[in-house]
């Protein structure tokens, strides 16, 4: 039997550096800063930049984070020497995040003919789009009586 490779078609990989295995870096770090910094990778891997500019809320909201959750992991993965994070003058303007080499502690460089900082926006989750509006009506109003029938508030069919 054969190995499908269908989704690595669609989806794709992204690489994260096995130095934080071998140094058992990655036992110490939360699960929360864990799950920060994989989301960092994979989002810079679609940028195919090892900086990008991104918004604190838009992170919250992918990763599913309150905001003290995601600024308690942004600082232990800067504490640890993994990411550098820069943020802009006024409150909501996005942070620049760069991916740092945790082997030498530089920031990973750039590819030439590229912008040094890219902007990410994440994608739409393919459940809200594919989410037909008049479901989220019909669960609102309740189901519908059958023709000849009344629905009670308790909803369920009374024969009228």
């Amino acid at each position: 039997m054969g190995y499908n490779l269908n989704h690595r078609v669609r989806h794709g990989y992204f690489t994260i550096p096995c130095f934080l295995f071998d140094n058992d870096l990655w036992a110490k770090l939360p699960k929360s800063a864990c799950k920060l910094f994989t989301y960092l990778y994979f989002a810079t891997h679609r940028c195919s930049s090892p900086c990008i500019r991104i918004t604190g809320s838009e992170i919250e909201k992918a990763l599913g984070m309150d905001s003290k959750t995601y600024q308690t992991a942004r600082e232990v993965l800067q504490k640890f020497r993994l990411v550098r994070c820069t943020r802009g003058n006024k409150a909501g303007t996005p942070y620049e995040i760069h991916l740092i080499n945790p082997e030498t502690g530089e920031p990973f460089p750039t590819d030439a003919g590229r912008p040094p900082v890219a902007e990410y926006k994440p994608r739409a989750r393919q459940a809200d789009a594919d989410a037909p509006k008049s479901a989220t009506r019909r669960a609102v109003r309740g189901p519908k009586a059958a023709p000849g029938h009344a629905v009670d508030s308790r909803s369920s069919l009374i024969n009228a």
